[in-house]
This record gives structure tokens, sequence and C-alpha cells, in this order.
């Protein structure tokens, strides 16, 4: 299996997507790992690339309604945030968004547990109508959280690969949380954005990727 992953692309979209119908038409899939940008629906970038198309959202794909619906309408596309899926022989798993304080910023403890009882707590700003920026009954930088109940439901299966936005601990700022989530699940590769950074390291026997902005980096596994 070659699977292109492809970093944080900030409006860069039709660029790679040039980049890889020239250069990686031979791939079996294209994983994106967030912070699209968009100026136009996804499903317009990549209707004619005969690549199937995973992605997860970023923390700036929750900015404004705009990025949102741009990438999370896709009739295309697949997203993986919070699921895991075979592709070929390959599984791969998927987190996206980013730790937020309001909701869970490790090593703090979180301050809800689940997104049912963070939307029930904002039932009283909801009595007059849900607001036009909120997206699955909450405002769009809740929904752009990582919770607590997502890593609980990936940590029950297995995968071969990890696509993260956020990093784990072998970048700086990233989170032992995601150390222990590629450890429970048995991947032997995580990727992830976020942080602008090319860079592969060892986190025990699992390799991890950092992707630079806009970066295509291709693995055959």
């Amino acid at each position: 299996m070659k699977v292109v992953f492809v970093g944080d692309p900030h409006g860069r979209v039709p660029d790679i997507i040039a980049e890889i119908e020239a250069h990686h038409a031979d791939a079996d899939a294209v994983c994106m790992v967030g912070d699209f940008d968009l100026q136009a629906p996804l499903d317009r970038y990549i209707e004619h690339l005969a690549i199937p198309v995973l992605y997860i959202p970023g923390n700036h794909d929750y900015d404004s309604v705009e990025y949102h619906d741009r990438l999370l309408t896709s009739r295309i596309a697949t997203n993986i945030d919070g699921q895991v899926i075979r592709i070929g022989g390959l599984t791969i798993a998927g987190l996206g968004g980013h730790f937020v304080g309001r909701v869970w910023r490790p090593p703090e403890p979180p301050r809800h547990p689940s997104k049912a009882s963070y939307a029930a707590a904002l039932n009283p700003v909801r009595k007059s109508g849900t607001p036009p920026n909120w997206r699955n009954d909450m405002p769009l930088r809740s929904a752009a959280a990582i919770w607590p109940e997502d890593l609980e439901r990936l940590a029950g299966q297995t995968a071969d690969v990890l696509v993260t936005h956020e990093a784990p601990t072998t970048h700086h700022h990233g989170f032992a949380e995601l150390d222990r989530l590629a450890q429970q699940m048995g991947v032997r590769l995580v990727v992830h954005g976020h942080h602008h950074e090319h860079y592969s390291k060892a986190l025990g026997d699992i390799r991890v990727i950092g992707l630079g902005a806009a970066r295509i980096h291709t693995e055959v596994l």
C-alpha cells in the first residue's frame, strides 16, 4: 500500500492535488491531516482525483462555518476522525481536532467527559434557538476539541496507522495521551500535523512522522 500523507494545507489544496496527480498517481490512498482553510468545497478540488481521499479536521477547520462546511460536508472524501477504517490490507485510525482548555487540556483532568454532557450544559444558551456558528450542538470552537470519549473509543480498537492533528510527545508540544493511545492500539506508525515541522522519530517501537505545512510525504506500508 502506497499512502500519500499531506501536512496542513492552509489554503494550498489546489496545488497539492495537482502535484499528487502529476507525481503520485500510483498511490492507493491520500490522507490529509487537517487545517485545510478551504476557499471552496473540498469536493470541487478532488472530484477528478482517481485516488481515495481520507482526512481528519484540524483546529482551523472550525475557525468559521465556511471552513467547516466546505470540508465536513464532503460526499467524496472520507472523514476518519474517531474511526478505524480498512483500505486494502491496511487499517488507519484518525483523531482530528486539538486539545481545548474548556473541554480537556492534559495533563489537567477533563472538564467534560463527553460531547453529550457538554451539549446539555449549553441548553440554557440554546433556549432561544441554535446560534448560526454552532455545529453538532455546540460552538465551533468547542466542536474542534478532542474528547475523552474519542480516545476511549479508539483505544479499544487496533490499527496499523494512527493519523492525528495534535502531536504525541515526539514533538516538544505533544501530549502523552496520544503516546498511550498509539501504544494501546498497537500501531506501527503515527502521522501528525499541526506544528508544521517535518521530522521522523521513534516512540518505542512506533515510528512517528510530523508533517510540515502542505508537505507531501509518501509511505509504502
